[in-house]
């Protein structure tokens, strides 16, 4: 029984249906998903439910009538409009999701866009029945059982979204009789016959799996750059494969960037900008946006100029001859009119025939303006295709702009690119590319260099499948050839400064993970609070928090591994680390960007392992990154069989373990010395899978 076993009657989750996630408005989506979470409202999503039943129309309706209540979002276009006999009026399948709602009498929350942002659907029976359905919903709306909200942008979306939705659940509550998605268990219930809600796959920012833990390192990460190097760019990969959690991690992280002193978050969805070209206009474009939203009215207004005036700058002649002509015909234009205005007594009929034409012309000149400025000033995709074919070296100017807007922000710039691995390997390259170019290697002295010095640093968080990265890069390098190895692990090296592996799922973990789907909570551990104060005490000194941590039961170990590599990711405890592991360094043969990688690799994988509960001494640890470092694609086949560590032992075993075109690698004396270490060493495969988070320590 749930009392016996120390565990709390939950509160009653409810299944709410959701519209489609709207095109353009990801941060608001995210923070209604959350405040729909955080109120144990469970979204159940009506595209999920098509795509798994079939039915496009049918489907949606029945995911309607079986949940308790409808939230909604106005999008910026229409959506869908299934062909159906079901559907004369050609409706959306979210105009038709509401008025299903409405007929059966289930509260309503739908959000819709105020007048400061413009509807984009072009197409005009669209754009007409998308007014109509914001004015039905309004017209509807009651403000208790029906209710329909305006927002304008993101800044006060989050709080709007939470008290709605707040006062959705008070109004839910209230309702007799509704169906529950997790049960409530009187005591005399045994908890054996729990029904399981439903549950999304979508990203989250309501933690289960102790991601915030992660979250947190990162932010720790990422303030530690910016106050101890202002001026030098970050690029960080999370790594993980497809459904690991990395784009919850983002949505938490960027919670954390949000408290004092805030970042500006620039979300960039990989796969939804990857039919824009080139990469680096889609980077600038969705940087000048985040920036204009972050701003007042008038300010955003002001800054629209000077970024324009700025664009013309770099742009050069093209621009500036276009400008110069349209002027002349303009001031043409114009002095034959008053020519002729002057030279006769024009009748009203005369002055109709004369400013007709004269109109005209004027109305065509603004429209040769626009159609200059995107052509010249990368207004559009095909304008910024003509910069890069009309400059000898267009990515110098590109990347002096890039540094003007992050000089605008009134934070410091980070960005959030997902779904990088759903895109082709070609994109994947020439955008990796554009960002190294716009962050690593933008000219700091062959051009302008003393602005270039006092640009402010850009931060990168590319949440993406390494491996995909990987091989888009020797695909479209696969004629080169090099000793080093694999030359996509090449690329990943010069790429990025920290590789973060998302983090394996501890035993505890996924216990308390399966009871809060189920709805049971655990009461807290004694013992967790004694272990969060000893790793306090602890201090700087990893070896005392290993330590603190070794002491513990799994299940204690777990619940302070958040604490614990917060505390290993200080930099005061990086420092005190990194002087360990000074000796080292003679293994890597002094190269000054492999000793920093390995530096920086140790740290993560450290607070990584720790997340996950795992105590492996220090030196262990750090033979396990030299490997990683050096041999990455030796690594990766002993993650897979840890077991193949044998074959690096004794060459006798290698051909058994090893592919052939690694096996030369493998019998590295090198390698062979680490595995074989005095300190931290031998790696056994029992080793090896802790230090890959195949097991607990």
């Amino acid at each position: 029984m749930a009392r016996h076993l120390g565990m709390s009657a939950p509160r009653p989750f409810y299944r709410v249906s959701v519209s489609d996630p709207p095109t353009g408005f990801r941060r608001q989506w995210a923070a209604l998903m959350s405040a729909l979470n955080d109120q144990h409202l469970m979204p159940v999503d009506n595209n999920t439910a098509r795509v798994a039943w079939g039915s496009p129309l049918e489907m949606s309706l029945r995911v309607v009538r079986d949940t308790v209540a409808y939230v909604a979002m106005t999008n910026t276009q229409y959506g869908h409009v299934p062909a159906s006999r079901n559907n004369p009026e050609r409706l959306s399948i979210n105009h038709l999701e509401y008025r299903e709602a409405v007929r059966l009498g289930r509260p309503t929350l739908v959000f819709g866009q105020g007048k400061s942002i413009r509807d984009i659907e072009s197409d005009a029976d669209n754009r007409a029945k998308l007014i109509a359905f914001r004015e039905e919903a309004e017209r509807t709306a009651d403000g208790v059982r029906n209710v329909y909200l305006t927002f304008e942008d993101s800044t006060d979306f989050a709080e709007m979204a939470a008290r709605a939705v707040a006062e959705l659940r008070i109004l839910l509550d209230a309702e007799p009789d509704l169906p529950e998605s997790i049960p409530e268990h009187p005591d005399d219930t045994d908890a054996d016959g729990v029904e399981v809600g439903w549950s999304t796959d979508s990203a989250t920012s309501t933690d289960l799996l102790r991601r915030d833990s992660l979250a947190r390192v990162l932010n720790s990460r990422l303030r530690d750059a910016k106050e101890g190097h202002p001026h030098t760019s970050l690029l960080v990969h999370l790594d993980g494969t497809w459904g690991s959690g990395k784009s919850s991690v983002l949505l938490l992280l960027a919670k954390e960037l949000e408290e004092q002193p805030p970042f500006l978050v620039v979300w960039f969805d990989a796969w939804q900008q990857s039919r824009v070209s080139p990469p680096w206009w889609a980077l600038l474009t969705t940087l000048r946006q985040h920036v204009l939203a972050d701003r007042g009215r008038f300010s955003r207004a002001w800054l629209r100029f000077r970024e324009m005036w700025a664009r013309m700058r770099v742009s050069g002649a093209p621009y500036t001859v276009a400008l110069i002509l349209l002027l002349i015909l303009s001031a043409g234009v114009g002095y034959a009119t008053w020519w002729l205005a002057n030279k006769f007594t024009p009748t009203t009929s005369d002055l109709i025939k004369l400013f007709t034409p004269a109109i005209a012309m004027v109305s065509f000149l603004w429209a040769g303006s626009r159609v200059a400025a995107r052509a010249f000033l990368w207004a559009s995709a095909g304008g910024a295709r003509l910069f890069e074919q009309s400059n000898s070296n267009p990515m110098t100017r590109i990347a002096l702009h890039f540094d003007w807007l992050l000089k605008r922000s009134k934070k410091p710039v980070v960005f959030f690119v997902d779904d990088l691995d759903r895109c082709r390997e070609d994109y994947v390259v020439e955008f990796l590319d554009s960002v190294h170019t716009l962050v690593r290697d933008a000219p700091r002295s062959h051009y302008r260099a003393v602005a270039k010095r006092s640009a402010p640093a850009a931060y990168f968080v590319v949440a993406a499948d390494g491996a995909w990265i990987r091989q888009s890069y020797e695909h479209a390098y696969s004629t080169f050839e090099v000793a080093e190895g694999p030359l996509g692990y090449l690329f990943m090296d010069k790429l990025f400064q920290l590789n973060v592996p998302m983090p394996a799922l501890g035993g505890s973990t996924q216990k308390e993970f399966m009871g809060s789907l189920l709805g049971l909570t655990a009461g807290p551990s004694p013992q967790v609070a004694s272990a969060s104060a000893a790793i306090k005490h602890a201090g700087n000194d990893e070896a005392a928090i290993i330590e603190t941590l070794e002491g513990l039961s799994p299940a204690a170990r777990e619940a302070v591994a958040g604490e614990a590599a917060l505390a290993l990711a200080s930099s005061e405890t990086r420092k005190h680390t990194e002087h360990t592991l000074r000796k080292f360094s003679p293994m890597l043969h002094g190269n000054p960007r492999s000793i920093k990688l390995f530096l920086n690799t140790y740290s993560m994988l450290r607070s990584v392992r720790t997340l996950e509960g795992s105590t492996l001494p220090p030196d262990t640890l750090a033979l396990w990154v030299l490997i990683r470092v050096r041999w990455p694609s030796i690594a990766d086949v002993l993650a897979r069989n840890p077991d193949a560590v044998e074959g690096i032992k004794d060459d006798l075993w290698c051909a058994d373990h090893f592919p052939e075109e690694l096996r030369a690698f493998a019998k590295s004396k090198d390698l062979r010395r680490v595995v074989l270490h005095d300190e931290g060493g031998p790696l056994t495969a029992a080793l090896v899978r802790q230090c890959c988070g195949l097991a607990e320590g």
